[in-house]
C-alpha cells in the first residue's frame, strides 16, 4: 500500500493539478462506457427492450459509475485498510482495545453489506425494467458471496505456491491483493455469472 500511498501523493503534489482534472474526467467518461454495456448487458437478461433515448441511458450509466464505484471502493478500502484506520481511530480517541477485536470482523460485514448494495443497486437501476428493490436481490448476495468465494480460493491458490516456492514463510498472513482483487473484478464479473438467478 505504500506504493500506492506515494503515487497519489506525487499526483497531488503535480505542478499541473488541472492535468489530475482532465485525467479524472476522462476516467470516468471512460467507465461509464462500461457501465453503459452493463446495462445493455442487463437488458437482454431481462428480456427487455432499450426503449430509453442515449439521453436518459448515458446519465444512469454516469451515476451508476460514480455511486456504485464509490460502494465499492469504500468497501475495498475497509478490507485493506481497514485494520490501520481502526488502530488510528482507536489511538486518537482512546477506545477500548476489545473495539479494535470486534472491528477486525465487522469491517469485513461492513465491506460485504455495501459491495451487495453496490451489485443490488446495478442490477435495479441498470436494466429497462419495473421491479422493487429486493425482486434481485437474491441474485446481488450470490453474485457477492460467490466472488468472495472465488477470490478466496484465488488467494489460497497464491499463497501456497508462493510459500512452496520459498518466497514466503508459511507463518505470514495472507497477502492483501486478493482482497482487492474480489472486487475489481466483482462489477463485471457478477453480472455475468449471477445472470442465472435473475432469469429465474
Amino acid at each position: 500500500m505504500s506504493l500506492v500511498r506515494n503515487i497519489v501523493s506525487d499526483v497531488g503534489s503535480h505542478k499541473h493539478p488541472h492535468f489530475l482534472t482532465l485525467g479524472l474526467v476522462f476516467t470516468i467518461w471512460t467507465v461509464s462506457s462500461g457501465f453503459a454495456a452493463i446495462i445493455d448487458g442487463l437488458d437482454i437478461v431481462y428480456r427487455v427492450r432499450e426503449s430509453r433515448s442515449v439521453w436518459k441511458t448515458r446519465p444512469i450509466a454516469l451515476g451508476l459509475t460514480l455511486l456504485v464505484g464509490s460502494l465499492l471502493l469504500v468497501a475495498v478500502g475497509l478490507m485493506v485498510e481497514g485494520t490501520y484506520f481502526a488502530i488510528w481511530f482507536a489511538g486518537k480517541f482512546d477506545l477500548n482495545p476489545a473495539i479494535l477485536f470486534a472491528w477486525r470482523y465487522l469491517r469485513w460485514g461492513i465491506a460485504i453489506v455495501f459491495a451487495v448494495l453496490a451489485v443490488e443497486i446495478l442490477y435495479h437501476f441498470g436494466p429497462n425494467a419495473k421491479q422493487r428493490f429486493r425482486d434481485s436481490l437474491t441474485g446481488a448476495i450470490v453474485a457477492v458471496m460467490t466472488a468472495i468465494g472465488l477470490s478466496y480460493l484465488l488467494g489460497v491458490t497464491f499463497d501456497t505456491s508462493i510459500i512452496l516456492t520459498g518466497l514466503m514463510d508459511s507463518s505470514e498472513p495472507p497477502s492483501a491483493y486478493t482482497c482487492g482483487f474480489t472486487f475489481r473484478v466483482l462489477p463485471s464479473w457478477s453480472v455475468e455469472k449471477s445472470t442465472f438467478c435473475l432469469a429465474n
